[in-house]
């Protein structure tokens, strides 16, 4: 008689995306003007203003491209590191975001 498998059945469960990280960008500015997520996150800007922006890497690495005015945009990160961010069609607005590498889970 064949011996009873003592390992249960698992199905894999996919794990829900972590809620988007809010900036809202106006005629003021970014807020807040320092982002800070963990890999695998996302930042979603909202255009606050009549006026298109953009949140556009200053290194040119990544950009939302035009968002309307009481519009959003996601994007999702997941190299670690530094960057210095800046509205396209102002570029006196700037912000940082930071990408952290997450706390293993215990």
């Amino acid at each position: 008689m064949p011996a009873a498998s003592a390992s249960p059945t698992t199905s894999a469960t996919p794990t829900p995306a972590p809620t988007p990280v809010p900036v809202t960008v106006d005629q003021y500015g970014f807020h807040p003007s320092v982002v800070h997520i963990y890999s695998g996150q996302s930042v979603l800007w909202t255009n606050g203003d009549k006026r298109q922006h953009t949140a556009t890497a200053a290194d040119g690495s990544w950009d939302t491209g035009p968002i309307d005015g009481g519009q959003n945009q996601a994007l999702q990160f997941f190299e670690t590191g530094h960057w210095d961010y800046l509205d396209g069609f102002n570029p006196s607005q700037h912000a940082t975001l930071i990408v952290a590498t997450p706390a293993p889970a215990l």
